[in-house]
């Protein structure tokens, strides 16, 4: 009722008196307008994906809770060159949810088989000659491949990865959507590209092809859909792809790779490379790339920048996607319990472990107190646990080291914090963590993992800790909580993050419709899962002939050129 009766409510509006044409326009039943231009255009939302169809969900959840079979992952090539490594060099993968589980084995490059992988690249590759016909078909068998495989992926995500269910059924969707919206988009952008003016006497033809060969370097935080997205851009638009995952996810990376081949993606197309990132150093430095396409830390992106620079070798285009401070800003007029669900959503889903996190919780200074006791209480209601458990909020950390890091950096707090109940289970877990951070404009980093920082601000500042916010550097994500159109404006217009989220939690992007990525310290620009991505992927090519050189052009006696 209170809602409801509030001046900026749907039925107070709806049914003011003064000027009702002009309060009504925009309202759900309104008819709409004769001009399509005069509305922005909608989408009707796609039905949920339901993981269980084709077969029951218990069936489905219980091969995802056990373990899956142990696989062997190698370097693409190996099985290129017919060249098995020996089965002793192969390296256990632990889970983090228990280290005593072994998921697998993996291979780790060795040196000496860097020429391997020269001698294939400087091989020619027939995948860019392919039509984009074709590689639609390949990516749509890929994507029913995926889903056949759904079982042994989730598995893969939750045993090896460490991600709760709810997380791994979100990154297997968010891969499936990549493979049907990259190729749609890149018709559209092929169409967009042939529009244009032709002058008499000549024909002009502009479009798009491949760059080339391109490096793609993944994370372990979505060791499927952004190691996958990446490598789908880049095989749509006709590249060849070196793709090198984290050390710390190689199973998922080979099994998605395999897939790929078993879809029709040729072997010299795709080198999967499990390698250490000193080994990728070299492979980029004595190989030639076109392009790069880069998520992960902030300080490895500019290593990355920087070597190319010094490389002298062209200008390979840097594709780059980072960290960031991610802070949530909230006014006077935000709603209590919103602001703590979105808190602790975007703070501890994935165990904090997303690049577009919330690190940092800004609230009215009066109201400092009451925050800090709710989003305390809160903490001790979620259930820290086995990611396979259906019942749990939090997952492990991915590795001992990242665990350990997080934990230095709470016991060097030099204010009050609140940690959750610790989990007693043999795994990487980490409490739910609330820092009190009063000096966070000059102690503001990236922490990754599940810890949210929370300051109050004096009253009248909300604008201000957007431009301060701002002179920190980093533009990933952001958030607001507030019902002023004025501070909602302001943030719009002045708060530099690539994703702006404006009354809920600042995590999860849906491709097509949420277009995700950051600028400045966070990244290149570039926005996956959005209409100009793929313009990352390839170049531009106009080609003039001159139609007088051939017996001339109809169209300057007024009469089309193909009339007969």
């Amino acid at each position: 009722l209170l809602e409801n009766g509030a001046n900026t409510s749907f039925l107070n509006q709806f049914y003011r008196d003064d000027d009702p044409q002009a309060l009504r326009q925009g309202m759900p039943i309104q008819a709409p307008p004769q001009n399509p231009c005069d509305v922005t255009k909608t989408h009707r939302a796609a039905p949920p994906m339901h993981l269980h169809s084709g077969r029951s969900g218990a069936a489905l959840l219980n091969a995802v809770i056990a373990p899956p079979a142990q696989s062997m992952a190698t370097s693409s090539c190996f099985d290129i060159e017919k060249r098995p490594p020996h089965a002793a060099d192969y390296v256990p993968v632990q889970s983090p949810a228990a280290p005593s589980t072994i998921v697998g084995r993996w291979h780790p490059l060795p040196d000496t088989a860097l020429p391997l992988l020269a001698e294939q690249l400087a091989r020619p590759c027939s995948w860019s000659q392919t039509s984009l016909d074709h590689r639609q078909r390949v990516i749509h068998r890929l994507a029913n491949a995926l889903w056949q495989s759904r079982s042994a992926l989730l598995a893969l995500l939750v045993h090896e990865a460490g991600k709760t269910l709810t997380d791994a059924c979100a990154e297997l969707r968010e891969l499936l959507a990549f493979c049907d919206y990259y190729p749609r988009q890149l018709r559209r952008l092929c169409r967009f590209a042939a529009d244009i003016d032709q002058c008499n006497g000549e024909s002009n033809h502009h479009g798009l092809q491949a760059k080339g060969t391109l490096a793609c370097i993944s994370p372990w935080n979505f060791p499927l859909a952004i190691f996958g997205g990446q490598i789908i851009a880049a095989l749509i638009t006709g590249n060849r792809v070196v793709a090198k995952p984290s050390s710390l996810t190689p199973l998922i990376s080979h099994y998605f790779c395999e897939l790929c081949y078993q879809s029709g993606v040729p072997r010299d197309a795709l080198h999967l490379l499990l390698a250490s990132g000193a080994q990728m150093q070299h492979v980029i430095g004595q190989n030639h790339f076109d392009a790069i396409a880069f998520t992960g830390a902030t300080d490895t992106a500019l290593g990355i920048a920087q070597a190319l620079a010094q490389k002298g070798q062209g200008f390979p285009h840097f594709i780059a996607e980072t960290g960031g401070i991610n802070a949530m800003i909230v006014d006077d007029t935000a709603l209590p319990e919103q602001v703590i669900a979105d808190a602790l959503t975007g703070a501890f889903n994935s165990a904090g472990q997303r690049c577009s996190a919330t690190r940092l919780l800004l609230v009215p200074e009066h109201g400092f107190e009451n925050y800090w006791e709710k989003i305390a209480a809160a903490l001790d209601t979620l259930t820290l646990g086995h990611p396979a458990a259906p019942n749990t909020h939090l997952g492990p950390m991915i590795s001992a080291q990242a665990r350990e890091s997080i934990r230095k950096h709470i016991k060097a707090a030099l204010y009050d914090t609140h940690q959750a109940q610790a989990c007693e289970l043999p795994g990487y877990y980490q409490s739910p963590t609330l820092v009190f951070a009063p000096d966070w404009q000059t102690h503001a980093t990236e922490v990754f993992g599940p810890v949210l920082h929370i300051a109050g601000y004096p009253a009248g500042e909300f604008k201000t800790c957007i431009d301060q916010i701002n002179r920190l550097g980093y533009g990933l994500t952001g958030a607001i909580h507030s019902r002023l159109e004025a501070h909602r404006e302001y943030a719009r217009n002045q708060f530099h993050v690539g994703n702006l989220y404006i009354n809920r939690n600042q995590i999860g992007a849906v491709p097509g419709s949420q277009p995700f990525g950051g600028a400045r310290l966070s990244g290149s620009g570039a926005k996956a899962g959005g209409p100009f991505y793929l313009l990352n992927f390839v170049q531009e090519k106009t080609v003039t002939e001159n139609l007088m050189a051939c017996g001339g052009n109809l169209d300057i006696f007024g009469r089309p050129s193909g009339h007969r």
